[in-house]
């Protein structure tokens, strides 16, 4: 499933928006759900697009175990609808590269109703080197 659109911002770095578009990196670190860069997309309209996917995935295969290999921000979504959380807010939620998280979505009609069997696994890792969390707070860290 693919990430969030971030309009003008997409594929820049954070030092690169900061410095082309501060007003609208301002207004980002707000982490509002209906804010979005412009000509991006909001993360009310990411919600929205991700458990609508998770409907039709879960429909076209419902009965079965799938692996879906998928970026932070989806994961994020998912997080969020699973605990019932506000899309307002910094991500709340350890998403750690190539780790497994397991879902359950029992009624594909109610794609919004999801069970987080396991999150964050990184098991299988073990014997690599310390993976990076993406941690959207270190941005308000640095924002004074």
């Amino acid at each position: 499933m693919r990430e969030q659109f971030f309009g003008v911002a997409e594929g820049l770095r954070s030092d690169e928006i900061q410095s082309q578009h501060p007003r609208a990196w301002e207004e980002w670190l707000e982490f509002r759900e209906d804010h979005a860069m412009p000509e991006g997309e909001t993360a009310r309209e990411f919600h929205t697009r991700i458990i609508a996917a998770l409907g039709v995935i879960a429909a076209a295969h419902q009965g079965q175990h799938l692996i879906v290999v998928t970026h932070g921000g989806v994961l994020d979504m998912v997080w969020r609808t699973a605990r019932g959380l506000s899309l307002s807010g910094p991500r709340r939620s350890d998403i750690p590269n190539a780790g497994f998280n397991r879902i359950r979505i029992a009624d594909p009609a109610k794609p919004e109703d999801i069970e987080i069997v396991d999150w964050a696994d990184t098991r299988h890792l073990a014997d690599l080197p310390p993976q990076p969390t993406y941690d959207q707070t270190r941005h308000l860290k640095n924002k004074d």
